[in-house]
């Protein structure tokens, strides 16, 4: 058992509120092709935004989200040694290094675009509305996720990319999402439309304006 002393102006501070900011936790499950996983994320509106005209640009899609934490479980019956279970340790850092996106042409790619040693790319961006689109080379659109997506550090030094392939042409298989276990440099799995992806309501978080001048105590069992 731990107790936690949880002043409103630190919190805001961690998780980069300014007062009047508002968080948001969202759980977002998928499964597919041997992957299963159950995902927290916190989230915070994207700042700047505005629409993707420029390469490299200078702002997040309108109506994006960014997120700041996650926590959870993934599991993986499909690798020679299974995971199962294995938690989830953290969001990875974007890192905003140029080259933004490794296709010139594409003038679509958000700001926060970044990329793995791998060369798999992410943004820690969450469309609760669909997402745009967001590369000249890719038009389709419309998941929680875009097709850059999420990496998150898991429990035995892997990092999972987590992306949305969008809603195919009207004769295709629909929203579908993709998923890459990564060990380093190595893709160690790749499953490209495979998965489906279930997000669950928002749960309010902190609402700053409401929190400034509080603090709180609280307990937590650790399992």
């Amino acid at each position: 058992m731990r107790t936690w002393l949880l002043a409103s102006t630190a919190v805001m501070a961690a998780i980069g509120l300014s007062p009047g900011a508002q968080a948001d936790v969202v759980t977002l499950g998928f499964s597919g092709a041997g992957v299963h996983a159950r995902l927290q994320l916190t989230i915070v509106p994207s700042s700047p935004t505005g629409p993707l005209v420029n390469q490299p640009n200078t702002v997040d899609p309108v109506g994006s989200f960014t997120v700041t934490d996650i926590t959870g479980r993934y599991s993986n019956a499909s690798l020679p040694t299974p995971i199962i279970g294995a938690e989830v340790t953290g969001i990875v850092p974007r890192t905003f290094d140029p080259p933004r996106d490794p296709f010139p042409t594409n003038t679509m790619a958000p700001r926060s675009l970044s990329f793995l040693p791998s060369g798999n790319s992410y943004d820690n961006l969450y469309y609760p509305n669909g997402s745009p689109q967001t590369a000249n080379n890719w038009p389709f659109s419309g998941g929680v996720l875009d097709i850059y997506g999420l990496a998150f550090t898991i429990d035995g030094g892997y990092t999972v990319n987590l992306w949305s392939n969008g809603v195919d042409t009207p004769a295709g298989p629909g929203l579908t999402y993709g998923v890459a276990l990564i060990q380093g440099a190595d893709v160690l799995d790749y499953k490209f439309g495979e998965l489906a992806a279930v997000p669950e309501p928002a749960t309010f978080l902190l609402f700053g304006a409401g929190l400034l001048g509080l603090a709180g105590v609280r307990s937590r069992q650790r399992h």
